[in-house]
């Protein structure tokens, strides 16, 4: 089956990255309120938080 003439492999990788985006825009929103971490311990405590 084709969706918008992809190939059936392409409409995987869209599918995946449509379920994807939110979760990156909700990650990215977080981060950016932000602007310094004191360390890279308090960015993954920010990130897993935002998950």
């Amino acid at each position: 089956m084709l969706l918008y003439g992809y190939p059936k492999g392409m409409t995987k990788v869209i599918y995946i990255t449509n379920t994807i985006e939110p979760l990156s825009n909700v990650i990215r929103t977080m981060v950016n309120k932000r602007k310094m971490f004191p360390s890279d311990q308090a960015a993954f405590k920010v990130v897993y938080l935002a998950t």
